[in-house]
């Protein structure tokens, strides 16, 4: 009987042990690694669409400038015409918030006079007519923000 019952009682600690795989003598392996919580996604892009607040043309604006320089740089041209109508809806949109007031008639005929040239320049893609697109457009982000910037006082 006494050896049944220490047989039992081996059969016991030995299951007992069987969760812990390791001697007592050698060291437990180190805890897993923490992993890191998975980033937040970055925020969405600003949409722009027709009739949004006066005070997004200058952001707008210059967010096309940088379009505009990473497609000249690629030399993308489908690119470049895409992002010259973008331009054309702020030119177009900027002629149309411009009022009847003495400084938004000096104002108007800024804008008029870019869009004149930038017709001119339409189509063409050699490295002048970029050069010179871009320096016109550079002018209407100007304008754009002036326009923004006299709103908000």
């Amino acid at each position: 009987m006494l050896k049944h019952l220490l047989v039992a009682a081996l059969a016991v600690s030995s299951l007992a042990m069987a969760g812990n795989n390791y001697h007592p003598a050698v060291a437990a392996p180190p805890p897993p690694m923490m992993q890191r919580a998975p980033l937040p996604p970055p925020p969405p892009p600003v949409v722009f669409r027709q009739g949004n607040d006066d005070r997004f043309d200058g952001v707008r604006g210059n967010q096309l400038l940088r379009d505009f320089d990473a497609a000249a740089a690629r030399r993308d041209f489908r690119a470049l015409s895409a992002i010259d109508h973008r331009f054309s809806d702020l030119l177009r949109d900027e002629l149309g918030e411009a009022g009847r007031g003495r400084s938004e008639r000096v104002k108007r005929n800024q804008l008029s006079a870019i869009a004149s040239q930038l017709e001119w320049l339409q189509g063409r893609m050699d490295r002048r007519a970029l050069n010179a697109r871009r320096t016109l457009y550079v002018e209407l982000v100007e304008l754009a923000q002036q326009r923004d910037h006299g709103r908000r006082f």
